[in-house]
C-alpha cells in the first residue's frame, strides 16, 4: 500500500509541474515578426544561415524519430492494459494497481506524442515583406528569428523527452509492482 501511495504522490507532483509549465509556455508558430540580431551583414552569413537551417532540420527530424518510438509504446501499453483488465482473475487484487500504472504510462506517452510546439522560422509572409532586399541582408535580418526558433525547439524537445522519461519511470513502477507480487 505504501508503494501505491508513493506512486500517487509522484503522479500528482508530475501533473502539477506540467500544469504550471503549460501555463507559462505558449505554442510556437512561424515567426511573422522580425527579431533583429545585427545591423551589418557579417561576412560568414551564408555559413551561419546554412548551419541554422541544418540544426533546425535536425531538431525536427529528432522529434519525428521520437514520435516514431512513442506510437508503438502507446500501442503496447494499451494492449497490456486490455490484457490486465481482461484477465482480472489472473492478476487478482493487483488489477487496479496495474491498470492505474498502465494508464499513467499511456498518459505520459500521449503527452509526449501530442506536444508539437516546434518553430519553423521565419514565416514566409515575413520573408515576402522583405523580398526587395539583397539575399544577405534578408538572412541577416532574420538570423534572430532562426536563433529564436532553435531555442524554442530545444525547449520543446526537452519537454518531449521529459514525458518520455516519466513514462519510462512509470514502466519501472509496473516492473517493481510485478516483482513485489512475485516475491510474496
Amino acid at each position: 500500500m505504501l508503494f501505491v501511495a508513493l506512486f500517487v504522490v509522484w503522479l500528482a507532483l508530475a501533473i502539477l509541474a506540467e500544469v504550471s509549465r503549460e501555463g507559462a509556455r505558449g505554442r510556437a508558430r512561424p515567426n511573422a515578426r522580425i527579431v533583429p540580431l545585427r545591423v551589418e551583414v557579417p561576412q560568414s552569413i551564408d555559413f551561419v544561415w546554412t548551419e541554422a537551417v541544418r540544426l533546425i532540420d535536425a531538431q525536427l527530424d529528432l522529434s519525428s524519430s521520437l514520435d516514431g518510438k512513442i506510437s508503438p509504446l502507446i500501442a503496447v501499453s494499451g494492449a497490456a492494459l486490455a490484457l490486465v483488465v481482461g484477465q482480472r482473475d489472473l492478476f487478482g487484487g493487483l488489477t487496479p494497481i496495474l491498470a492505474l500504472e498502465l494508464l499513467v504510462v499511456i498518459a505520459f506517452l500521449l503527452l509526449a506524442f501530442r506536444f508539437r510546439g516546434f518553430a519553423f522560422a521565419p514565416a514566409l509572409s515575413a520573408l515576402l515583406a522583405e523580398a526587395n532586399r539583397a539575399e544577405d541582408e534578408i538572412k541577416t535580418l532574420f538570423l534572430g528569428n532562426m536563433q529564436e526558433a532553435y531555442l524554442i525547439n530545444v525547449e520543446a524537445l526537452s519537454v518531449k523527452n521529459l514525458y518520455l522519461r516519466w513514462a519510462t519511470y512509470s514502466l519501472g513502477f509496473i516492473a517493481a509492482t510485478l516483482v513485489i507480487v512475485a516475491i510474496r
